[in-house]
């Protein structure tokens, strides 16, 4: 099920995505420039990276479907900016301490800027199979732009709340059959977790799961589902497996869901996910 645009701008509300620093071009002024020398916009052949150190990542992507850069800067523990170009299209977010500043300037991606963005994905995965937590926000926002829905127009908002608590570490729990959104709340690996989600009709479903478990693909043959409770497909994008991403995977592969936060089955337990898959570590 194709997710519909009102719902894909809700779920970048902690997964942004961004704008590329190109020639003498910074990310947009309305969320800031960031520091450091700019990406040359010259056409390439692959992937080229142009800079890489512990809070910065900066490159760019040539592939039959056009050329792509991309910079993501961590300026402290809690500000990221990460900034793509597609194809002359421009995004950028800020990321801010709970809060996430998006504009994409009107831009609408095509299927070559798909094609792109998925190229990308394909090299970082390769390329960072333990991603910092810069890389891996960079990581996390692409596959928001890739999976954007077909015509959806990027525009400006603010969204989010700053966060006032401190980071803590890891609060792995053994069993839990609490519902809705929790935040950040990272389960171990191993261990059983009751998973909790409702479906379109009223139903209400609890299991419990083996956290860390492969369950292959959905009921429908669909999906990976090779690390229950770890965010995103299969066991790619973050080590932290969470409550909110265990109702998710196992409401999703229960039903065969599709289309993200539009799915009528499982949609409200993907949006309560979607901080837990931009997370580096545990909030609560």
């Amino acid at each position: 099920m194709p997710e519909q645009p009102e719902v894909f701008m809700r779920r970048a509300i902690v997964i942004g995505l961004a704008a590329v620093v190109m020639g003498a071009m910074g990310c947009s002024a309305s969320i800031g420039d960031p520091e450091g020398s700019p990406i040359v916009e010259d056409s390439v052949q692959g992937l080229v990276i142009d800079e890489s150190s512990p809070t910065t990542l900066r490159g760019r992507l040539g592939t039959a479907d056009g050329q792509l850069s991309f910079s993501v800067i961590a300026q402290d523990e809690v500000t990221t900016i990460i900034c793509v170009r597609v194809n002359g299209q421009t995004f950028d977010v800020k990321l801010d301490n709970g809060l996430v500043i998006h504009d994409g300037h009107g831009a609408v991606l095509s299927a070559a800027d798909r094609g792109l963005l998925d190229a990308l994905l394909s090299e970082l995965g390769a390329r960072f199979a333990e991603p910092a937590p810069h890389v891996h926000s960079l990581i996390a926002n692409v596959i928001y732009l890739s999976e954007a829905p077909r015509n959806f127009v990027h525009t400006r908002y603010v969204a989010g709340e700053s966060k006032v608590a401190a980071l803590t570490g890891e609060t792995p729990v053994s069993t839990t059959t609490l519902e809705g959104n929790e935040g950040v709340k990272c389960i171990a690996k191993g261990t059983t977790v009751t998973a909790v989600y409702d479906l379109a009709n009223g139903t209400k479903w609890r299991e419990a799961v083996v956290v860390g478990s492969n369950w292959g693909a959905s009921v429908t043959g669909s999906g990976n589902y090779g690390c229950m409770g770890m965010c995103g497909p299969g066991c790619l994008i973050t080590k932290l497996y969470t409550k909110d991403c265990l109702d998710h995977d196992t409401c999703s592969h229960n039903v065969g869901a599709s289309g993200g936060g539009s799915n009528p089955d499982c949609g409200d337990e993907y949006k309560n996910a979607v901080d837990d898959f931009n997370a580096t570590r545990c909030t609560n």
